[in-house]
């Protein structure tokens, strides 16, 4: 895409969410829709992410990426996932805070990409599975950097729960494989986290709802890790909720 077409990509955009005219707001709609359910449309949205500033169309072209992966993943090329996880992971440690505390639907659409991009890729080799180290390599930036990079976990936490389906086999597969290889060390570091808070060892720079912020995400994260399909037993909505939390035995995290 170049400018122009980012700028009128931009438009659609906030017609479609902040236009009064509901014509316009249809049109916005109907021509955005036609381009997010095109693989053809990959490369432009990507350059959307990489030179808008707008958040409308930042959130945008997120979820249509999202969908685009997720419908089309056999058609998703080596190098466009490596990519795009390196810029998501980039562009989170660069922008993260500003759009936490200026365009919070954008942050979380990004987000849930690159949390979808995660689980698709994870059987497919280790390169693929060291968001944990790559994402902790920013968050001790400042407050605002940990609260992204814990609601970064969080989101693929959650994401990776297995779930019903014809693709239900793999996505249990990927579920185990998370438990196995990354979920512990998500858990200790929410753990360490929430020592450190408790303990007054964490300074904040910026405002105190920045702690808040902080806090709130710790709490998310950790009922994400402990509400994991442990066990990958794929309940549906019929069953009875579960009332025991089946960590694993190896978790020596927990016996400290």
């Amino acid at each position: 895409m170049d400018a122009g077409q980012i700028q009128q990509f931009e438009m659609y955009c906030n017609s479609l969410y902040g236009s009064p005219n509901p014509a316009e707001q249809a049109q916005a709609n109907s021509i955005l829709m036609a381009m997010l359910s095109n693989m053809e449309s990959f490369t432009q949205l990507e350059s959307v992410l990489a030179n808008s500033k707008e958040p409308n169309a930042l959130q945008v072209a997120a979820t249509g990426l999202q969908k685009l992966i997720t419908n089309n993943w056999t058609h998703v090329t080596e190098a466009q996932k490596d990519e795009m996880r390196n810029f998501l992971l980039n562009y989170l440690s660069q922008n993260g805070p500003e759009l936490l505390a200026q365009a919070r639907p954008a942050l979380k659409q990004m987000i849930r990409l690159l949390a979808r991009l995660t689980k698709l890729a994870w059987l497919e080799g280790p390169r693929h599975q060291g968001l944990v180290e790559q994402v902790n390599q920013f968050a001790q930036t400042s407050i605002a950097h940990w609260v992204v990079a814990l609601e970064i976990l969080e989101e693929v936490t959650s994401d990776m729960q297995p779930t019903l389906g014809s693709s239900m086999a793999r996505t249990r597969r990927t579920a185990l494989s998370f438990r196995d290889l990354a979920l512990e060390k998500i858990f200790q570091i929410v753990l360490t986290t929430l020592r450190q808070i408790h303990a007054g060892q964490l300074s904040v720079q910026g405002p105190v709802q920045e702690m808040q912020k902080l806090l709130y995400q710790v709490l998310r994260l950790i009922v994400a890790s402990l509400s994991f399909d442990f066990m990958g037993a794929v309940p549906d909505d019929t069953a009875d909720d579960q009332a025991t939390v089946m960590v694993p035995h190896a978790w020596t995290v927990l016996r400290e």
